[in-house]
Order: C-alpha cells, then structure tokens, then sequence
C-alpha cells in the first residue's frame, strides 16, 4: 500500500519532500515547455503500485507515471485538477505541453497521470509486434504475459483505485 502521507504536493507545497519508498521523482522524460522550471513549476516522478489489487499472493508492483505543473496562482486551490487521457492507451504526461498555459493553471495544481500501462508508465503495454502475416494481438500479448504481465490487472476498476490510491496518499478527498 502506499506510503505517501504528506509527501509533498496537496500541492501548494511543491517544493517540501519526504522520501518514502512507494514514491520517486524522476527526470521528467519529455523536453520541458518554454518557461518550466524542473522541481519548481514541474515535477515528474511514479508511484508505486500494486499490479494486482485481487491477488494477495502477487507481490509485483507497477510504477504510474505523473507530471505536476504548480499553479500560476499565489494561494492555489487546496484541491489539485488531477487528468488522465483518454483513448484507451493514451498518455496524460505527453499533452505536458497543452497544460502548461491552461486557463485552469490560474487557479489550480494540475497533476497528469499515465494510467497503468500507458504513457511512461512501466510496464508499457505498448505493441512493438508488426503484423508479418500472423497476430499481432496475440505475439504481444503471450510477450507481455512472458515478461511476467497480469494483464487481467490492467483494466479500468484497476485504474480507478490507483487515483483513489493517490487520492488518499496526497491527503486529498
């Protein structure tokens, strides 16, 4: 379970950080927009999780992938905007760059998170397979499964609970 409590954003905090194990800050992995400063008005990092809620027995965990962009406002909204793409399969971390002069900036944290599997979230479950005549669905799947993927953990009840997940841990209702 996580281990965030505090941690450092409920954001108007953005720059007081505690090391916790289910957490890192990361470089973040995309050309930073015009103007962003990394570890002042942007923070990339992952969380951790688990892979499967369901299976108390599976001790694998997952790292989701964040960008936060702190407000433009002096005293921001205590509730930060949290955003995940839609798609399925695509990135929030990636339109990086539409949230940075977002009118909502004015007033709030935003914090963009790449669902499991998604993004820079790890593991990808992004196909490398090129259709040659067989499936490609499948080839990826069975080479996913074979690198040791639940991929029964990656669903949208799963998703949920990581943002309810981060939710809690960031002291958020």
């Amino acid at each position: 379970m996580l281990r965030l409590f505090g941690i450092f954003l409920c954001l108007g905090v953005f720059g007081v950080v505690s090391a916790q194990d289910d957490f890192y800050f990361a470089p973040c992995a995309f050309a930073l927009p015009a103007g962003e400063v990394e570890g002042e008005t942007i923070l990339c990092g992952y969380i951790y999780m688990p892979e499967n809620r369901a299976d108390a027995n599976n001790d694998n965990e997952i790292e989701i992938a964040f960008a936060a962009l702190r407000s433009s406002a002096a005293q921001p909204e205590p509730e930060p905007l949290l955003y995940l793409e839609g798609g399925p399969g695509g990135s929030a971390v990636s339109y990086v760059q539409d949230w940075v002069n977002s009118a909502y900036r004015q007033r709030y944290d935003i914090i963009l998170i790449d669902q499991r599997g998604t993004g820079f979230s790890l593991p990808s479950l992004n196909c490398t397979e090129y259709d040659d005549g067989f499936n490609v669905t499948n080839r990826c799947a069975a080479r996913l499964r074979d690198a040791g993927v639940n991929l029964s953990a990656y669903n949208s009840a799963e998703s949920a609970d990581d943002v309810a997940d981060l939710a809690l841990a960031l002291n958020l209702p």
